[in-house]
């Protein structure tokens, strides 16, 4: 506001960029809470061909003859996608959660 900078600008050139490793660290812990969300796809999934991966995971499971192989690879399968996105935003994640416990 000294050097005659008007809000936006305030926001889009100080806050934002302070706020980028907080809101990343938000994204993926949101994203990661969505992903392995069950209970909801189980109520509105109507067809094999709408249902999410950890409904259909646990749809394989028998009472008799629950086939181990397959349960696995779903499993390895539905972690991937979090594995890759928690690697390529790691260094905002760990920026994020170490500068939020600081008190100042």
């Amino acid at each position: 506001m000294i050097d005659g900078a008007d809000p936006l600008q305030v926001l889009l050139r100080i806050t934002l960029p302070l706020s980028i490793p907080a809101l990343t660290a938000f994204a993926v812990i949101t994203v990661q809470a969505a992903w392995n969300d069950f209970l909801w796809p189980l109520i509105v999934s109507t067809s094999p061909q709408t249902r999410v991966v950890t409904v259909g995971i646990a749809l394989l499971q028998g009472q008799r003859n629950t086939p181990f192989n397959l349960l696995m690879m779903g499993s390895f399968l539905a972690t991937v996608p979090m594995l890759i996105l928690f690697v390529v935003l790691q260094r905002y994640f760990i920026e994020g959660v170490s500068t939020s416990g600081i008190k100042r």
